[in-house]
């Protein structure tokens, strides 16, 4: 079945529609449940049990008090797990650092039953400590599962979040590709020779590096002319073939066309990859 140019390029844009609608919503959900903007004494909950699937809750719905009592701070965080109230209780004597986990005593408690906890630091929430729970509560299989689906971006792994990044990126570079197929503009033109450009230049700073550490180790990257010539020499390529793509983008020819074509899907794929990448770091999504 052949579309019409008209109908193909409508369909794209479509298309581009609907996943830019998509990555505003799942943007605006990130935000929403960021591990890295939690503002409690307990950034998340984890329940690990051996034999069960693991859960994670971050501590934006948490009820939480902090209060000192003689040389000692008692923060308790209080939630909800199946109707049932869970209340984790850290102690300490200094305020909390990353990654320094002695001196915190945990205690937990749900459903009136005391419970071994643990606590854990990570990247995205720095001061503020996780606590782990090596036990599934009592909860069945369904109850975790219904509890993970509520929570299903907390239980998206780093792997999973770098596969997502990557598919999300690579559609938009398609998209981009197949727009700039039906719509040769000037805008898609200077996109294109800025990403060709871009390319360009991370090819060549890889490409020397390795060739002057392949001609003389180290020394030759970190003595000149070697930093100069890693710095200035794929500047200069980027910039002359940026100019040079743009100059060629004035004709109608076929290399002009599919230059266009795979700068501006390289361009998008790079933007979005990297915007992605940078957005989940930052919130907190992975360490």
């Amino acid at each position: 079945m052949r579309f019409s140019h008209s109908t193909a390029k409508f369909l794209v844009r479509m298309a581009i529609g609907c996943f830019l609608i998509l990555l505003l919503a799942l943007g605006s959900l990130m935000v929403r449940v960021a591990p890295a903007w939690v503002d409690a004494p307990i950034a998340s909950l984890s329940l690990s049990p051996s034999d069960r699937l693991a859960l994670r809750i971050i501590g934006y719905d948490f009820v939480c008090t902090s209060q000192k009592v003689a040389d000692n701070w008692i923060d308790r965080c209080t939630t909800s797990l199946q109707d049932r109230p869970l209340t984790m209780t850290l102690t300490h004597a200094k305020p909390f650092r990353a990654f320094e986990t002695q001196g915190i005593a945990c205690q937990a408690n749900f459903a009136e039953k005391a419970l071994p906890c643990e606590v854990w630091f990570d990247f995205a929430t720095g001061n503020v400590p996780n606590v782990v729970i090596k036990d599934s509560l009592g909860l069945s299989l369904a109850d975790l599962q219904a509890l993970r689906q509520q929570n299903f971006l907390s239980q998206i792994s780093d792997p999973q979040w770098n596969t997502m990044v990557f598919t999300l990126a690579i559609v938009a570079g398609s998209l981009t590709a197949l727009s700039a197929r039906f719509d040769l503009g000037w805008p898609i033109k200077i996109f294109a020779g800025i990403s060709l450009s871009f390319l360009i230049w991370g090819v060549a700073t890889i490409g020397l590096s390795r060739i002057l550490y392949g001609l003389g180790g180290a020394r030759y990257l970190n003595t000149s002319p070697g930093p100069e010539i890693i710095s200035i020499l794929p500047l200069v390529l980027g910039l002359g073939i940026g100019v040079a793509t743009i100059r060629l983008f004035q004709s109608r020819s076929r290399l002009a066309q599919i230059l266009i074509i795979v700068g501006s899907g390289c361009g998008a794929f790079s933007a979005l990859f990297y915007l992605l990448l940078l957005s989940v770091l930052t919130l907190g999504f992975v360490d």
